[in-house]
């Protein structure tokens, strides 16, 4: 599920980034901007999607253990 969620993340931001390169008629300085800020944006919501799996990753490995310890 997680892989599919990621590929999602990144061919939305993908095509996002194509399309606003092509349609948004710039200086290559300013189109170097956006292109700098829209790969920090993208980097920052992987990161966060990655923490929020690794914590429910963590809970569920918590709730294994405490089930383990039942049987």
């Amino acid at each position: 599920m997680a892989k599919g969620f990621f590929r999602g993340i990144f061919t939305g931001g993908l095509v996002g980034f194509v399309l606003g390169i092509l349609f948004a008629p710039q200086k290559g300085e300013e189109t170097r901007r956006q292109l700098s800020k829209v790969s920090e944006d993208l980097t920052s919501k992987v990161k966060d999607v990655s923490e929020k799996i690794r914590r429910k990753r963590e809970e569920l490995a918590e709730k294994i253990r405490g089930r383990e310890e039942e049987f």
